[in-house]
């Protein structure tokens, strides 16, 4: 792999409704051991349009906060004159601007958008300050697969560089590579006859992959069958490391991720009360009174399916709300008699002037937004925030008669533009009227319903429970989380017995469970206050609800997915006997892809690290589903063994592969995701039974497990 080689990184767009890929932006410029995300085309060698003599020595890995500042702020000055066309002769102190560099990468972001990535990497050494002026230059100008970044964008993007350093030819050959790849510290990069592609560190550790799986999705992204780095013998793999500088947009922009769903509620209220000519009596914060320099617009629709937006510049959101109140309350030439509430809005962001001479080769990528045509004092929204391959800025351009050869013309008179955004629609999450407790719906089916005969089956349960854990490490509290099994109390209450008997329970529990039933949203807490139970009621922790709604823009509050829910209401009246003061989040998951799963893992891990007594995490989940008692057995093996080595994605592959039917496996990779982004975790397998030991039929079983996770 040597000489020089030009790659386009090919990150996926954030769409608003998806976890952000966070790769380090941070609030100032450090020097990091942190990587950016990347995969890359093929892209055929070429050298350096500056001065590159061969570099004695090894690439400058020391850096102190000071380069950190002085290569951000010099990165920055190359990208802006990039941009405005401009010549860029600033240089950096000599003995960073010529130390040795091996490769570098460079990545302009928005709020939560990717605006373009380029690098370039190989021998002989370059200088480092050419290499990045020009990398800086690649990247503001050469990413094709996004709009071409304009003036207006400069001071709202975010700058990452990450330096490569170290990079070593892997010499093993097949299966014995993995044990090559070391996850968390080496990127990769294979290079084959049909294909060529790398991947940065962190792509693994955020992923959650084992150094297997992380060779198999660098296969793919070459362009090549997953398996190519072990069977075939023209794949070269190399490592590499790298450090990462980041800095801040000089001026912020709105984030409506951050606004979270406390405050997209209160602007939806406030809206509501304009709508029906009530006073605001609830100060409005900041976040919707300020006035931004950036486009904005609001799209607002009632329960009746009528509509308005408006988009505008140096706007609030709240002033905007009120210009499509006045456009509803107007609607078809007179004031509405009886308007109907609004339970929907999309909030247009991060706004991208686009230019016709990208179209249409540049704009292929913008399929989940907004965009909006301003033409001749007329405008006109094309939205959708679902996903689509059609050609959005051509459809928003015949909705107002405009070719591509017209928009040119106007953009040149300016009497014309075109704006694409994000967006973010939120529905309303207000709790149903008259609906505070949630009912027990299970009492008398899973466990008794007479409040005596259930305390004292659980004590029971609690009791074997202690006589098993005789001569074992008693009652701790530096556990953060359980797995315990929700069937009937004869077929498992002595797992979750054995199992509490551990756990000190603190006060705070979450438990997260799988979405046994089709009602409801895919994930879900529920609206209400508290949870009643035959004899007594644990309160919900609203608190942490709202808090993790804010985290979390793909869970939703509402009853119907916990109305027959029994993983939550089996396990609720153990950890009350254990913990009397007890308050619970319920939450269901649907089931899903891997990678869905990683927003709320961040969401319960920052959730975590803002509580001064952290709560305990309980994956409710039992093991395989009816197959026969010997094959059940064994299916429940491979996925406990895979979840004891505490890799998640090891977990989820397991279970996938084997068609393992672990109804709760969503929440265990979810929890055990969000555990790995503060410490490594060490987990024991407490107890494991199956359906025949309690029922005598070994034809149609179900495996259940107790899990320790510390």
């Amino acid at each position: 792999m040597q000489g020089w080689a030009t790659h386009t990184m090919a990150h996926t767009t954030h769409n608003p409704n998806v976890d952000r890929d966070d790769t380090g932006a941070g609030t100032g410029a450090k020097a990091q051991d942190r990587t950016g995300s990347a995969d890359h085309n093929r892209a055929e060698p070429q050298r350096s349009d500056r001065s590159a003599s061969r570099r004695a020595g090894a690439p400058l890995t020391d850096f102190t906060d000071e380069h950190a500042e002085t290569m951000l702020a010099y990165t920055r000055g190359a990208t802006e004159a990039a941009v405005r066309n401009q010549s860029f002769t600033e240089a950096m102190p000599v003995s960073l601007d010529q130390a040795p560099a091996f490769g570098i990468f460079v990545t302009l972001r928005r709020a939560t958008l990717l605006r373009a990535c380029r690098g370039r990497w190989g021998q002989p050494l370059q200088p480092l300050g050419p290499l990045l002026a020009q990398v800086a230059h690649d990247t503001a100008t050469g990413d094709p697969r996004f709009p071409s970044i304009t003036e207006d964008e400069l001071p709202l993007l975010n700058i990452d560089i990450s330096v490569m350093f170290n990079p070593a030819m892997v010499g093993a050959k097949g299966e014995d590579r993995i044990e090559a790849i070391e996850v968390g510290k080496h990127g990769l990069v294979i290079d084959h006859p049909r294909g060529r592609g790398l991947l940065l560190p962190h792509v693994a550790t955020e992923q959650g992959w084992d150094a297997k799986t992380f060779l198999d999705h660098l296969s793919a992204k070459a362009g090549l069958p997953p398996d190519t780095w072990r069977r075939d013998p023209a794949a070269q793999l190399m490592t590499f490391q790298t450090k990462l500088f980041t800095g801040p947009a000089p001026q912020p922009e709105l984030d409506v991720q951050q606004l979270g769903a406390r405050r997209l509620q209160q602007l939806l209220d406030a809206i509501n009360l304009m709508l029906h000519d009530q006073p605001i009596e609830r100060k409005l914060g900041q976040a919707l009174t300020k006035v931004y320099n950036q486009d904005l617009g609001l799209q607002l629709q009632t329960e009746s399916g009528s509509s308005a937006a408006a988009v505008g510049h140096n706007q609030s959101l709240i002033g905007l709300a009120t210009a499509c109140v006045r456009s509803l309350r107007g609607c078809n030439g007179s004031p509405m008699t009886d308007p109907q509430p609004v339970r929907r809005l999309s909030v247009l962001w991060e706004p991208i002037r686009l230019t016709a001479t990208d179209y249409p080769s540049r704009h292929g990528l913008i399929s989940g937004g907004a965009v909006v045509v301003s033409w001749n004092g007329q405008w006109h929204m094309n939205l959708d925030d679902r996903p689509t391959a059609y050609d959005r800025v051509g459809q928003a351009l015949r909705s107002v008669r405009v070719s591509a050869q017209d928009w040119r013309a106007g953009e040149q008179r300016g009497t014309g533009h075109v704006t694409a955004f994000s967006v973010m629609p939120f529905e309303s999450r207000e709790r149903p009227n008259n609906v505070l407790a949630r009912q027990p719906a299970r009492a008398g089916q899973f466990y008794p319903a007479d409040a005596r005969e259930m305390v004292e089956t659980i004590d029971r349960h609690l009791a074997v429970g202690q006589s098993a854990n005789r001569g074992k490490p008693g009652v701790e509290s530096g556990y953060r989380a359980v797995m315990l099994p929700h069937a009937g109390w004869p077929f498992c209450g002595d797992t979750i017995g054995k199992t509490l008997a551990r756990v000190a329970v603190p006060e705070t529990v979450i438990v997260i469970g799988p979405k046994h039933t089709p009602f409801g949203s895919a994930w879900s807490v529920p609206p209400h206050e508290q949870w009643n139970m035959p004899g007594s009621s644990v309160p919900i922790a609203t608190d942490l609800i709202e808090r993790l709604l804010e985290l979390v823009p793909q869970l939703d509050c509402e009853p119907d997915a916990h109305q027959q829910e029994h993983g939550c209401e089996v396990l609720l009246p153990f950890l009350q006997r254990v913990q009397p003061n007890l308050r619970v989040v319920p939450m269901v998951m649907a089931a899903g892809s891997y990678e869905s799963t990683a927003t709320m893992a961040r969401g319960l891990a920052d959730l975590i690290a803002e509580l001064d007594t952290p709560p305990l995490l309980v994956i409710s989940s039992d093991m395989n589903h009816f197959a026969a008692e010997p094959e059940n057995r064994r299916l429940d093996q491979m996925a406990l063994d895979a979840m004891l080595t505490g890799h998640p994605q090891s977990l989820y592959n397991t279970c996938e592969s084997h068609q393992i039917s672990m109804c709760g496996m969503i929440p265990a990779v979810t929890v055990m995701q969000a555990l790995a982004k503060t410490r490594p975790m060490k987990l024991e397998l407490v107890d494991y039974t199956n359906s025949a030991q309690a029922t005598g039929d070994t034809s149609r079983v179900v495996g259940y497990a107790g899990v320790l996770i510390e």
